[in-house]
């Protein structure tokens, strides 16, 4: 089943995933935690987002941050 564009859910994950890409654009690199102070989303609808968005090549691992993974967007360099 394809997703309903007019869905109410369709519409806040596609919200969630723009404020992701715009808040890792203005860090450069972010933790999910970063990410989830940034946008004031909850971590596991951050969780959620950045794994579509990195098995979509929009997102990528740049690397850890202790245990945390780092983010950065797949079209910037590192």
């Amino acid at each position: 089943m394809e997703a309903d564009p007019n869905d109410e859910a369709f519409q806040e994950a596609q919200g969630l995933e723009a404020m992701i890409i715009s808040a890792i654009r203005e860090m450069g690199q972010a933790t999910k935690k970063d990410i989830v102070e940034h946008t004031g989303a909850k971590a596991p609808s951050v969780a959620n987002a950045l794994s579509k968005l990195k098995n979509r090549h929009v997102v990528k691992e740049a690397g850890k941050e202790g245990k945390a993974v780092i983010y950065q967007l797949a079209d910037e360099g590192g």
